[in-house]
């Protein structure tokens, strides 16, 4: 057992894919000091998108953002706070024909928390009741694609661009007759940093034996810190693709960059704007997630970063000449302090 957390430890501070999230962006903090030097404002970003609260950097309301989209694009959701009553969210879920599985997210969080897709009626009462916060609750899109596409717009131009593409591989394993799910699991570098939570919530899971050549995704959660893979995307990039997103993006009057979690049945759909279903939108502080893949070079990461960089700054720079107004860094500050504390 002591090896095994150590070739674990080994892995996670020799592989590409696991250095720190700090280490990618260190060297973005004089870049940062450039801009602000530049612009007169330490925290000039918070004028990126005067649309999002908080200016998308941290806190912002998920709800929120996605009410300024039309229902075509988004996934049937419903929003459960924290005061309304649990059993009468449930009878408003099956009124509206809300089906099993559904995703269930805080209104206000980051990283995958506390996300839990609920196989059961029993289950959603369940985590409602047992924490006391806002969630979004949707109904699951199974759709074999899921995309993160980071946008950007310069104000008063008619056109924007998608800055990145990442595509998301879902911690999947294939059986062989004879293995468990777990000890298949115990092959993949990846999921040697899921296997106690995944030991906690899926204990029955992880001991079937799957069947020769059968394929199952253990996680369903697009996220980095759930296992998933971040593949880079940006060869799908198309002049069609800049104008799906410019339609879907001037939906949302005050926003200007950022990035979409999505979902498509297809690559040759979502290119043509087809089948897409939105089920997020983070502000400013969205990250190019295709420098997260394992064949990406850590100074074409940093390129990409600081390009992005560069669109906010451009960005924020019209912004604050139109009139919005930057946050302070005494606000910004205590929105940290406020931000940590309750985590």
């Amino acid at each position: 057992m002591r090896f095994f957390k150590l070739r674990r430890f080994i892995t996670q501070w020799t592989n590409y894919e696991y250095w720190p999230w700090l280490f990618f962006y260190l060297p973005a903090i004089p870049v940062h000091l450039w801009y602000a030097l530049r612009s007169g404002y330490m925290f000039y970003n918070t004028a990126v998108n005067p649309g999002i609260d908080k200016g998308g950097l941290f806190g912002e309301s998920k709800i929120d953002i996605l009410n300024n989209f039309s229902d075509d694009y988004k996934p049937k959701t419903y929003n459960h706070k924290a005061e309304n009553s649990v059993i009468e969210t449930l009878e408003i879920l099956k009124n509206r024909n809300f089906e099993i599985p559904i995703i269930i997210k805080p209104n206000v969080g980051e990283r995958g928390l506390m996300v839990v897709k609920a196989n059961s009626f029993e289950e959603i009462e369940t985590i409602l009741k047992s924490n006391s916060v806002d969630y979004i609750i949707q109904e699951f899109i199974d759709y074999p694609h899921e995309f993160g596409v980071l946008y950007a717009r310069i104000p008063d131009c008619e056109h924007g661009k998608v800055l990145s593409i990442t595509l998301k591989g879902f911690l999947t394993v294939t059986g062989d007759g004879n293995r468990t799910i777990e000890e298949l699991l115990l092959e993949n570098k990846r999921a040697w940093f899921q296997i106690d939570r995944l030991r906690n919530e899926k204990p029955e899971i992880l001991k079937t034996i799957l069947a020769k050549d059968k394929k199952y995704v253990v996680e369903h959660i697009g996220n980095h810190c759930r296992g998933t893979e971040f593949i880079n995307g940006n060869y799908l990039i198309t002049e069609n693709l800049h104008k799906v997103f410019d339609q879907i993006a001037k939906q949302f009057d005050g926003f200007y960059l950022g990035r979409f979690d999505l979902k498509a049945k297809s690559f040759e759909e979502f290119q043509k704007g087809q089948t897409i279903k939105i089920f997020e939108l983070n502000g400013v502080t969205s990250e190019p997630g295709h420098i997260y893949d394992k064949n990406h070079s850590l100074m074409k990461a940093y390129r990409d970063i600081f390009n992005v960089m560069a669109e906010a700054y451009k960005i924020s720079r019209i912004n604050i000449k139109n009139g919005v107004k930057p946050f302070s860094t005494k606000f910004v500050v205590n929105l940290l302090l406020q931000h940590f504390k309750n985590k």
